[in-house]
Order: C-alpha cells, then sequence, then structure tokens
C-alpha cells in the first residue's frame, strides 16, 4: 500500500457501535470497541486496537494531497 491520491475512491472513516460493526462485517468478527480497520479493495491492510497504531498508520500510508 503505497498511499492514496484524492480522487481514489477511499473511505475517510465510519463509526459505528461494535454491535452493528460485527452484523455488517461478520466475517472480522472484532472483539473489541474501539477498534480501527484499514481496508483496500484486497481486504484488511492493518488492524489495531490503539487510536495511537492507527493514527501512525494512517500518517504514514494514506496520503490526501
Amino acid at each position: 500500500m503505497s498511499g492514496y491520491e484524492q480522487n481514489s475512491n477511499l473511505t475517510l472513516g465510519t463509526m459505528m457501535s461494535l454491535e452493528n460493526f460485527n452484523l455488517e462485517y461478520s466475517e472480522l468478527a472484532i472483539g473489541e470497541a474501539p477498534y480501527y480497520v484499514f481496508l483496500d479493495t484486497n481486504g484488511i491492510v492493518f488492524e489495531t486496537s490503539g487510536e495511537r497504531e492507527a493514527g501512525e498508520f494512517y500518517i504514514e500510508n494514506i496520503h490526501l494531497n
């Protein structure tokens, strides 16, 4: 994953309850909240329960300028 440009089909973020998330994405079976999942067209590229790690991943890998 080498970053995304502004014209890509990137969803910047979706917040939902753990229950609703697991209903919609049952194959991921997330067991805790908050939980951060970064997906591309091939599936999960990064996941963590740590806000700091999610932020670092975002800064290092997703470029919107």
